[in-house]
C-alpha cells in the first residue's frame, strides 16, 4: 500500500492498463499454447494412423512375399520385395517423433532379404520366423505411444485401428502356419500336431483381439462394417477349411481343397485389410476436420484477444490523458489561486467526477480566498493579543518578582529580630509569643514560595531533572522534619516501605520531596490523634521500569466526597473554616498535583469524612541500581538487638539486613546479653519500651554501660527525651531508619575502637573580622546589626551603593561585604562592579562580597555573579546559614592576605595552577566540554568521570587529586552520594580530606546547604564563570 500510494497518477493509470492487459495476454497465451497442443497431438494422430495403414500394408506385402517364396523355391523375388520396400522407405520417411522405430524397420528390411536369399527351406523358416518377431516388435512399439489432450473419438479410432492391425497380423500367421501344415510330406508326422496346436493359438488371439476391436474402441458405425465383413461367404468357407485341416485327417486334404482354402483365407484377409483402409481413411478424415476447427479457434482467440488489448490500451490511454489533462489544470488553477479571468468548470466540460471535482475545487477556491481575508484579519487580532498577553505575562513576573522582594525584605526584619529574640532570657509567655511569630513569620515565608512555584509550573519554566535517588532516605530525611510536629501531638508515624523497591532510582529527589513534604505536613496538620502512615510500594514494572506507588493516610478529619473533586485546584480547601482553623496558603495540593503530572505520574486520594484521608501519587521510575551496594560499608563489632518492641525490632533487623548489616543477637532481658568476656566488642542497639520511665531507661543504660559496651539508643517519636549523659555513644529516633541508622552504628564503632565518643555539634565557628554591610532598609540593618555584633564582628553600614564607595575610596579594607541588590542611588550590581574595578586599577586582592538579595529568580542570582559577587544569600536567610558563608569566605580571604608575601602570591597562583591535578565530574558532554577548556585555559591538569560511580573508582584508585570539582545532578549516582562515599573512603583510609566544589544549577538555600552537608567544601553555580571557578580552586587549594 505504501508502494502503491508513493506512484504518479500517471504511473498508476498505466499500471490499471497494463496489468489487465498482461493477464489477458497471459490467458490468451494460455488458450493458444492448449490449442497448438492438441493440434500438434493431432498431426501425432494422423501420422500414427498413416503408420499403421503402412504397417497394414507392410504385413499384406509380407504375408505374399512368404507365400510367394514358399511356392517358388529360390526364385527371383517377386512384386512383394518391391512393395515391401515402398513401405518401409514410406515409414522411414515419418519425423523424428517415430524414430525410435527405425532400426525395427531397418532389421525387417534384413529379414526380407534374408528370406529372399534363404539357400533351403530351413534357412528360410527360421528367417521367416525373425521376420514375423520383428513385425511384432514394430506393433508393440507403435502401441506403447501414448497420445493426451485428444479428442476421445480420435482416440478410439487409433485404438481400433491398432487392434485391427493386430488382428491382421494374427490372421496371415494363421494363413501362414496352414500353409506349411498342408505343405507337410508324410515325414513330417511329428511336427503336424504343433502347428495344428499353433494354428489353435493364433486363432484365439484373433477371437480376442476381434473382442476387443468390438467391446472396448470400436463405435457402432465400425461394428456394423465389421459384421457386414463376416457376412462374407469366405469367412464361412475359411471356418470350414480352419476345420478341415485341425482335423485328425489333414494329410488327407486333396490338392483342390487346399488351393480352394488358400484362396479363402487370401479373401478373408483382404477383407480385414479393407475394414482397416476403411477406419483408417475415418480417422484420417476425422483429424482433418478436427484440425481446421482447432486452427479456427486459433484464429478466432487471437482476433478476439487483439480486439480486447487494443480496447483496453485505447480506454486507458483515453482515461489518463483526461484525468492527467484536467489534473493538471486544477493544479494550474490551484497554483494561480483562482485568479485567472477563465473558469476552471469551462475548462473541464463533460458530467463525469472530474467535472464535478472541477466546480468543487472552484468553489473551494472562492471560499479559501474569503477564508485567507478573514484569517489575516484575525492574524493581525492574534498578534495584538499576544503582544498584549506577552506585555501581562512580563507585568504578572515583574509583580510576583516585586512582591517577592517587597514582602521578602520586611519579613526578613521579623525572622532575624525573632532568632536574635530567641537567644536572649525570655519568660514562658514570652516564649509562647515568639514561637507565634516564627509560625506566622515562616508560614508566610512558606507562602511567597509557593506562590513562586505555581507561577513557574504555570508558565512552563519548571522542569525535571532526573538524577540517581534513594527514595528509602528521602522518606526518613522527611520523616525527620516533620518529626517535630507530630510529637507536639498523640500521634503515630509509621513508614512502610517495600522491600522490593529498587536502592536507587532515576527521578526528581527535590519534586518527589517537595510532594511528599505537602501531603505529610497536612496529615501532620489535619490530624490530632491517631496514625500517620507513609508508604512506599512497589507495583511492579512497566516498558522496563519500576511502578512506584506513594501513599500518605491520617485518621485526621478527612474530607467531604463533594469536596474531594476540587481539593486539587488552587486555592482550595474544603471550606473556609478550614482555612482560619488550619491556616495554609492553599496551593500545596495544587502545586503537588501539577509537579507529579510533570514527572508522568497520577495522583488521587481516598478521603472519608470524619475518619481521615489518604494521598497518594504513583510514578514510572528507571532503576539506577536494584541493590544496595555493601561493598563501602565499615567494618562493625558484633551487634546485640536489646529491647522488647517487637515491631520496632523487626523493623530494625529488616533495614540492617537491607544494608547488609547483620545482628549477631536479640536479647529480651539483660541477661541475655552475652556479656561472659568482658573484652567482647559488642555494639548494644537498646530499644526503649512505650511503658518505660526516665529512671528505669537510666538503669539499663547504667547496666550496659558497666560493661564498657558502646551504646545506641533507640527511643520512639512522641515520647520525652532521657538525659542519658555520656553513656550513650548515639542516639536514634524510631522511625526514622537507614542511614541514620548506619551512622549511629558507625559512632558506636568508633567507640569501639577508641573508647572514644564522636561528639560533632551544630554550631558553627565563626571567624573574627571586619564586614561592610551595604543595606538601605533601617529594620534589615538592625537585624544584621544585632546578629554580627552577637557573633563578635566588627562591621560598618553603608545605606547605598554610593556610601559604600566611599568607604572603599578611602582604602579602608574589609573581609567580607554584604551587598543588598535593590537600593536607591546605586544598587548592588553596579556597585560591585566598582569594586572589582578599584582593586583591579589598585591591584588589591578582591575582596569576598555576598549578595543579599529578596529575588529568587535565576535570572537575579545569575546577575549577581555576573557582576562579580562571589555568593548568594537569599532573603530572608538563616542565621546559620549567612555565618557559614561569612565565615567561608573570610577563611578564603585569610589564606590570600597579609604581609608582603601577598604581592608574590598572585605569581605564586598562576605557578600552582600547573601542579594542580583536578577530577572533573559531570555527565554532560556540553558542559564536560565547557569545564575542560577553562581547566585548560588556567593551566590545571584534569581527568574526567561521568558520573559519581566512576568519580568513586577513580578516587580509590588515585587519591592523589589536589581537588574535585562535582556535578550533582547525575544519573547511576549524584555528586552528593558521590561525596560521602570520598569521605568515608579517606576516613577509612586516613587520608587528608581533599577539597570538593560543587557544579550546581540550584541556587536554592536547601539544596546549598545540602552539598556542604555531603562533605563539600564549596560550590560553583552554573553556568560556570572562569572567574568564579579559579576562584573557589585557588581559595581550596593555593595556601
Amino acid at each position: 500500500m505504501k508502494l502503491w500510494n508513493s506512484l504518479t497518477i500517471k504511473q498508476k493509470i498505466w499500471g490499471l492498463v497494463a496489468i489487465p492487459t498482461l493477464v489477458i495476454l497471459l490467458l490468451a497465451s494460455h488458450q493458444i499454447i492448449n490449442i497448438n497442443q492438441q493440434v500438434g497431438q493431432l498431426n501425432r494422430a494422423d501420422n500414427m494412423a498413416r503408420q499403421l495403414d503402412s504397417l497394414a500394408r507392410l504385413n499384406t506385402y509380407s504375408h505374399l512375399l512368404r507365400a510367394d517364396n514358399q511356392k517358388r523355391d529360390n526364385s527371383e523375388p517377386p512384386n512383394a520385395v518391391a512393395a515391401i520396400t515402398q513401405q518401409l522407405n514410406d515409414l522411414l520417411t515419418f519425423d523424428q517423433e517415430f524414430a525410435a522405430i527405425h532400426p525395427l524397420l531397418e532389421q525387417y528390411r534384413e529379414t526380407v532379404a534374408a528370406i529372399v536369399d534363404s539357400e533351403d527351406s530351413a534357412s528360410r523358416i527360421d528367417n521367416i520366423v525373425w521376420h514375423v518377431e520383428v513385425y511384432k516388435e514394430l506393433l508393440l512399439s507403435v502401441e506403447e505411444r501414448t497420445l493426451v489432450a485428444m479428442p476421445a473419438s480420435v482416440s478410439n479410432h487409433l485404438k481400433a485401428l491398432l487392434q485391427l492391425n493386430w488382428l491382421l497380423f494374427w490372421s496371415a500367421e494363421e494363413a501362414w502356419q496352414i500353409q506349411q501344415l498342408t505343405s507337410l510330406t508324410s515325414t513330417s508326422s511329428f511336427t503336424a500336431p504343433e502347428l495344428q496346436a499353433e494354428i489353435k493359438a493364433l486363432i484365439q488371439q484373433q477371437t480376442l483381439f476381434m473382442e476387443r476391436f468390438v467391446v472396448i474402441n470400436a463405435e457402432p458405425d465400425q461394428i456394423k462394417l465389421m459384421l457386414s465383413t463376416f457376412s462374407n461367404p469366405a469367412f464361412a468357407a475359411s471356418q470350414q477349411f480352419r476345420e478341415l485341416v485341425l482335423a485328425d485327417t489333414a494329410n488327407e486334404i486333396s490338392p483342390a481343397q487346399l488351393a480352394q482354402g488358400q484362396q479363402v483365407l487370401a479373401t478373408r484377409l483382404a477383407l480385414f485389410q479393407e475394414v482397416a483402409g476403411v477406419i483408417s481413411a475415418q480417422l484420417l478424415q476425422e483429424v482433418e476436420q478436427h484440425l481446421a476447427d482447432f486452427q479456427q479457434q486459433r484464429l478466432l482467440v487471437i482476433i478476439v484477444i487483439t480486439l480486447l488489448v487494443v480496447g483496453v490500451l485505447w480506454a486507458g490511454i483515453h482515461l489518463g490523458h483526461r484525468i492527467i489533462h484536467n489534473l493538471t489544470l486544477v493544479l494550474d488553477y490551484l497554483a494561480d489561486e483562482g485568479k485567472t479571468t477563465t473558469q476552471l468548470s469551462q475548462q473541464i466540460d463533460g458530467r463525469d467526477e472530474l467535472a464535478s471535482f472541477a466546480r468543487e475545487v472552484e468553489r473551494l477556491s472562492a471560499e479559501r480566498n474569503e477564508s485567507q481575508q478573514r484569517l489575516i484579519v484575525a492574524k493581525n487580532e492574534a498578534i495584538s493579543a499576544r503582544e498584549e498577553a506577552e506585555i501581562a505575562s512580563r507585568a504578572k513576573s515583574s509583580f510576583l518578582a516585586n512582591m517577592s522582594h517587597e514582602i521578602r525584605t520586611p519579613l526578613n526584619g521579623v525572622i532575624g529580630m525573632s532568632e536574635v529574640l530567641a537567644t536572649t532570657q525570655l519568660s514562658a509567655i514570652q516564649k509562647d509569643y515568639l514561637d507565634t511569630i516564627e509560625t506566622s513569620s515562616h508560614l508566610l515565608l512558606a507562602l511567597i514560595n509557593d506562590i513562586l512555584d505555581f507561577s513557574k509550573i504555570e508558565s512552563g519554566k519548571l522542569s525535571v531533572s532526573l538524577h540517581s535517588t534513594a527514595l528509602r532516605e528521602t522518606v526518613y530525611d522527611l520523616a525527620a522534619i516533620v518529626a517535630p510536629k507530630i510529637s507536639e501531638k498523640p500521634i503515630a508515624l509509621l513508614l512502610n516501605i517495600d522491600e522490593r523497591i529498587p536502592a536507587r532510582v532515576m527521578a526528581d529527589d527535590h519534586r518527589i520531596r517537595q510532594v511528599l513534604m505537602n501531603l505529610m505536613s497536612n496529615a501532620v496538620k489535619f490530624t490530632h490523634q491517631g496514625t500517620i502512615t507513609v508508604t512506599v510500594a512497589y507495583q511492579g514494572e512497566r516498558d522496563g521500569k519500576s511502578l512506584i506507588n506513594f501513599s500518605v493516610a491520617d485518621s485526621g478529619i478527612g474530607i467531604d466526597e463533594q469536596q474531594q473533586q476540587h481539593i486539587f485546584e488552587p486555592f482550595a480547601q474544603e471550606d473556609a473554616s478550614i482555612t482560619r482553623k488550619f491556616q495554609g496558603t492553599g496551593l500545596g495540593l495544587a502545586i503537588s498535583r501539577q509537579l507529579v503530572d510533570l514527572m508522568g505520574g497520577e495522583i488521587g486520594l481516598v478521603s472519608d469524612k470524619g475518619r481521615g484521608s489518604r494521598f497518594y501519587f504513583t510514578l514510572t521510575l528507571a532503576t539506577a541500581e536494584h541493590e544496595f551496594h555493601s561493598a563501602n560499608l565499615p567494618t562493625l563489632a558484633d551487634i546485640v538487638l536489646y529491647g522488647q518492641v517487637q515491631k520496632v525490632n523487626q523493623d530494625i533487623v529488616e533495614s540492617l539486613a537491607y544494608m547488609g548489616v547483620p545482628i549477631k543477637h536479640q536479647a529480651n532481658a539483660f541477661e541475655q546479653i552475652p556479656l561472659s568476656n568482658n573484652q567482647q566488642q559488642l555494639i548494644v542497639l537498646y530499644v526503649v519500651g512505650p511503658d518505660q520511665t526516665e529512671a528505669q531507661v537510666r538503669d539499663e543504660i547504667n547496666r550496659i554501660a558497666r560493661s564498657h559496651l558502646a551504646i545506641c539508643l533507640v527511643r520512639q517519636l512522641n515520647k520525652n527525651e532521657f538525659n542519658c549523659g555520656e553513656q550513650v555513644t548515639a542516639m536514634l529516633t524510631y522511625p526514622m531508619l537507614g542511614n541514620r541508622l548506619l551512622k549511629a552504628l558507625e559512632a558506636c564503632q568508633q567507640y569501639v575502637e577508641t573508647g572514644v565518643v564522636s561528639r560533632v555539634k551544630a554550631t558553627t565557628s565563626v571567624s573574627r573580622g571586619l564586614i561592610l554591610l551595604v543595606e538601605d532598609n533601617p529594620v534589615n540593618q538592625k537585624v544584621l546589626s544585632l546578629q554580627l555584633a552577637s557573633a563578635g564582628f566588627q562591621f560598618d553600614i553603608a545605606d547605598d551603593g554610593e556610601q559604600a564607595m566611599m568607604l572603599f575610596s578611602k582604602g579602608k579594607r574589609y573581609d567580607v561585604v554584604l551587598m543588598d541588590c535593590m537600593m536607591p542611588v546605586k544598587d548592588g550590581f553596579s556597585t560591585t562592579r566598582e569594586i572589582r574595578l578599584y582593586e583591579q586599577d589598585n591591584e588589591c586582592i578582591p575582596t569576598p562580597i555576598i549578595a543579599l538579595t529578596a529575588s529568587v529568580l535565576e535570572e537575579d542570582v545569575e546577575r549577581c555573579y555576573d557582576a562579580g559577587m562571589n555568593d548568594f544569600v537569599p532573603k530572608p536567610f538563616k542565621r546559620d546559614i549567612l555565618f557559614e558563608r561569612i565565615n567561608h569566605a573570610m577563611l578564603q580571604t585569610k589564606r590570600k592576605s597579609g604581609s608582603p608575601a601577598d604581592q608574590a602570591s598572585i605569581q605564586l597562583k598562576t605557578d600552582a595552577r600547573n601542579g594542580i591535578n583536578v577530577l572533573l565530574v559531570e555527565d554532560n558532554p556540553i558542559n564536560q566540554k565547557v569545564a575542560s577548556l577553562l581547566l585548560e585555559k588556567a593551566g590545571y591538569g584534569y581527568q574526567v568521570a561521568n558520573n559519581g560511580e566512576e568519580a568513586v573508582d577513580l578516587y580509590r584508585k588515585s587519591p592523589s587529586f589536589d581537588v574535585i570539582l562535582m556535578d550533582l545532578m547525575m544519573p547511576v549516582k549524584d555528586g552528593f552520594a558521590a561525596s560521602v562515599e570520598v569521605r568515608q573512603f579517606e576516613q577509612q583510609q586516613g587520608l587528608e580530606a581533599t577539597p570538593i566544589i560543587a557544579l550546581t544549577a540550584s541556587v536554592i538555600d536547601d539544596d546549598i546547604q545540602r552539598c556542604f552537608d555531603s562533605g563539600m567544601n564549596g560550590y560553583v553555580p552554573k553556568p560556570v564563570k572562569g572567574e568564579k571557578l579559579y576562584s573557589e580552586i585557588e581559595n581550596l587549594t593555593i595556601t
